[in-house]
């Protein structure tokens, strides 16, 4: 439970890191 918990946990800030890389190109462009 606890791996899967640290999975769960993992993926939002692999997606989280991945806005934040977005919004960086976005206001680099901007």
């Amino acid at each position: 439970m606890m791996q899967y918990s640290k999975k769960n946990n993992w993926i939002p800030m692999q997606e989280i890191q991945t806005l934040l890389q977005i919004q960086h190109s976005q206001l680099k462009i901007k």
